[in-house]
């Protein structure tokens, strides 16, 4: 019996350790989590579907609630609740820690707009499960 109680209770633990924040990569260190328990800034939060770097520093992107990611070598465009996020890479490319700079929000007339006057094709587009 204490066999028993010992391996019921070793599989739980496994199970609530097994069971962490699961995340996608994007590129470079940009990764969408499912949930984050604090911002760039270490500012305690409840976060869902969150696009933001891992390691995080104080001026990189931070977008929450998001509903569709697209990207390409220079650009991440994140589609949220509030509106339309954009990314866009500097000489050092889009990677973290390299001052990208975030726009937004947006209206969808203003993303179109960007869309067209940048040319911007996909290479990867995912809609995120909430």
């Amino acid at each position: 019996m204490k066999y028993k109680i010992h391996l019921v209770l070793s599989i739980l633990l496994l199970l609530v350790l097994g069971c962490g924040n699961r995340k996608t990569k994007i590129l470079d260190y940009y990764y969408i989590y499912d949930y984050v328990d604090f911002d760039n800034n270490r500012n305690r939060i409840d976060g869902k579907n969150v696009l933001m770097c891992n390691p995080a520093f104080k001026n990189d992107p931070f977008i929450k609630d998001l509903q569709y990611v697209e990207w390409n070598e220079s650009v991440i465009i994140a589609t949220t609740n509030d509106g339309h996020f954009i990314i866009e890479a500097n000489s050092n490319g889009l990677c973290c820690g390299c001052g990208n700079e975030t726009k937004g929000p947006l209206t969808s007339n203003e993303l179109d707009i960007f869309k067209i006057k940048n040319n911007f094709h996909y290479i990867e587009k995912i809609k995120i499960n909430q």
